[in-house]
């Protein structure tokens, strides 16, 4: 998989080391041959970039050399940067007087002499290992690419204006309306699992098959809204934390004033508990928990959750979304309650497509026989998921509506038959993203599974992380407004509202999407979360912590960009 920070790194220290202001650091003065050096080795591998990032997917050592060229492009962008800070420190020093610049002068940090010998030193080392790293690509048989305008960092040209807003969420119910009416049907019946102390219905099937949107489609329907007192939406995930479910539960229910006084973080299991009971009781729920990975070992913790839901009214229901056919009949326990979601038919499929690829109607009716034979075909391979189908959509709707450059994109498609089908799909649509955008989709994996991510918040982290640099006269925040829209309209995010006037914009990443993000970060990004708290590298650049006790050291992650 190409990583997107090399990327992005490289062309960032070809645009320092050829800026005006490199000059201006004092400290590399006597380095004019090295830095010129550093340059052009930097250009002349930047070129074979795109090469190689394509070919490590298969060949393990274009993939280390990739890993070799990385580390060495962040060791001179640190030199770059200190160069800047330490020139900073001493200008400053000047403007303070001469008793400043004596005492820095006995600095062994800010000495000049000392900071010149030491900076010069590990230009001098980084100089020799790029040499080193350029020597060994020969081994590779690397192609220069000719897609310098897409490969060169600049994004501004690659981003289309057109409105997100075609992707309306009535799309994304496409097809399912006898699932959807029976699941609607069965969920307001109060007499089905009726003996049970907690009645479940549990939709089940495998990644991207649609159990999200087929679950957010009822829990909206109006029936549905008219049946249920309260409701509530939980995602879950691979760790089944009753406290943190509770929590969110009791969230949903209270206003901000009643939270204030509750003091949740400071409670108790039994007290959540009592308090959710406290809520609940008479109120006919709803509680659908999505993305749920219960297995017999975790039993004992649906069963304490299950203590706080057995005071509902008469008809109330937990629903639960999962992949797993043994979550679903662990938790819901008679067949009736439970239904596995199945792939959409070929019929299904195409229509779900040309929603994606031509928002507008007009084209969708005066399709070529042609490209409608091509478009089938690259259909045809996403065999009936709806994340697939609506993933290639997306991206062949950035896509020439020509026939040879669909017929490009189903050649390109492949993989081996025992392959997971959705993740080639998602790969093939990231790797046709522009560097600099590939790094901002993958850095979003710093958010746990099912987080909301503000729009304005993830725009601020990509110009704080450097991964935005402004453009051709348009400021960095308006690039990333830009690349967000660009990102929606691809389908690497979903469920963008407006949520209120000092939230704004939020979205989601599809669980997949977020698998992909992690995949394509390696070891560049660790998140910390409850029951996953290891960090497996000293490699780490980006750091997520969502656990309270959690001590770090930085002298072990000595790469750490943020956290």
């Amino acid at each position: 998989m190409a990583d997107p920070f090399t990327s992005a790194l490289v062309s960032d220290v070809v645009e320092k080391l050829t800026s005006k202001a490199i000059q201006e650091y004092g400290l590399l003065r006597g380095l004019k041959n090295d830095l010129s050096a550093l340059e052009n080795t930097f250009k002349l591998i930047k070129g074979v970039l795109y090469d190689a990032e394509m070919k490590q997917t298969t060949q393990k050592a274009v993939e280390e050399w990739l890993k070799t060229l990385k580390s060495a492009s962040l060791e001179m962008e640190n030199v770059l940067d200190e160069a800047n800070t330490v020139a900073m420190i001493q200008r400053l020093h000047g403007e303070m007087g001469k008793k400043y610049k004596i005492r820095a002068f006995f600095s062994s940090r800010y000495n000049p002499v000392m900071v010149r010998f030491r900076i010069a030193h590990k230009v001098k080392n980084i100089r020799k290992k790029l040499e080193d790293i350029n020597a060994d690509r020969s081994k590779f048989d690397l192609t220069a690419s000719n897609t310098t305008s897409k490969y060169d960092g600049g994004i501004g040209g690659e981003i289309s204006e057109r409105e997100t807003t075609s992707l309306m969420p009535l799309v994304e119910i496409y097809g399912r309306d006898e699932e959807k009416k029976m699941i609607v049907d069965k969920i307001c019946n109060q007499d089905i699992g009726i003996t049970h102390d907690v009645r479940v219905y549990a939709i089940w099937g495998m990644g991207g098959i649609g159990k999200t949107t087929l679950a957010q489609y009822v829990y909206n329907h109006k029936t549905v809204q008219k049946h249920f007192e309260f409701k509530c939406w939980v995602y879950v995930s691979a760790v089944f934390d009753v406290k943190r479910i509770i929590k969110q539960i009791i969230k949903t229910i209270c206003g901000p004033e009643d939270l204030k006084d509750l003091k949740l973080d400071e409670m108790s299991l039994d007290d959540l508990q009592i308090q959710l009971q406290n809520k609940l009781t008479g109120k006919k729920y709803l509680i659908l928990m999505d993305d749920v990975w219960i297995e017999n070992k975790d039993m004992i913790k649906w069963d304490e959750l299950c203590k706080a839901l057995r005071c509902g009214a008469k008809g109330s229901m937990a629903m639960v979304t999962t992949r797993k056919k043994d979550t679903a009949k662990l938790m819901a326990k008679i067949p009736e309650l439970q239904r596995n979601v199945g792939k959409l038919s070929e019929e299904e499929s195409w229509a779900l497509f040309k929603m994606f690829a031509f928002p507008d109607r007009g084209e969708r009716e005066n399709l070529s026989s042609e490209l409608e034979l091509v478009g089938k075909k690259i259909v045809e391979k996403c065999n009936g998921l709806p994340l697939a189908v609506k993933t290639l959509g997306s991206l062949m709707l950035t896509k020439e509506k020509k026939v040879n450059e669909w017929q490009d994109v189903n050649d390109n498609f492949k993989w081996e038959q025992d392959d997971d089908i959705v993740l080639p799909v998602l790969r093939l649509s990231y790797n046709d993203l522009p560097p600099r955008m590939k790094i901002c989709f993958a850095y979003c994996c710093v958010f746990s599974k099912g987080e909301e991510m503000s729009k304005d918040s993830l725009i601020e982290l990509w110009i704080a992380n450097g991964f935005i640099p402004s453009e051709g006269g348009m400021s960095s925040y308006v690039l990333g407004q830009k690349i967000f829209t660009f990102l929606v309209q691809r389908s690497f995010f979903q469920d963008v509202v407006e949520k209120d006037i000092n939230t704004g914009v939020i979205c989601k990443m599809h669980d997949l999407m977020h698998d992909l993000a992690q995949y394509v970060m390696g070891d560049d990004c660790a998140v910390i979360e409850p029951g996953k708290e290891l960090i497996r590298s000293d490699e780490v650049l980006h750091l997520s912590l969502s656990c309270e006790d959690f001590e770090l050291s930085k002298q072990d992650l000595k790469k750490l960009r943020s956290h």
